[in-house]
């Protein structure tokens, strides 16, 4: 595993905003980003991370699972279903360091994706 950089907002010419594409190759060249992505989201205090922040315009995306202690990965995740209220929410992000960014949410989402045994 390695760590990678963060992709900065702001810093990137628009890089986070681009669409990303779908996996299409399971090989090792996934299983390496999966672990570096997770490496990266731990070392950078985060509980979710996505390949584009990464640098990697791919559709891939870790998860911490809190009170289950494991991380879910996901490859080429669609949300399904949203349930119940849309909430305010404010949090330091590590696209965006040193700023607090505004955001809603879903109090259950629900996602079909290819995922690691």
């Amino acid at each position: 595993m390695a760590y990678r950089n963060i992709v900065i907002d702001g810093k990137d010419d628009g890089f986070l905003r681009k669409k990303s594409r779908d996996v299409e190759v399971f090989d090792e060249k996934l299983w390496k980003l999966l672990d570096d992505m997770k490496e990266t989201m731990e070392k950078a205090g985060g509980v979710g991370i996505a390949a584009p922040q990464v640098g990697i315009l791919r559709k891939a995306v870790i998860v911490e699972v809190e009170d289950e202690d494991f991380f879910l990965e996901m490859v080429n995740p669609t949300i399904v279903k949203q349930e119940g209220e849309q909430n305010e929410n404010y949090e330091q992000r590590n696209v965006q360091p040193h700023q607090l960014v505004e955001w809603v949410a879903w109090n259950e989402v629900r996602t079909c994706a290819l995922q690691d045994d």
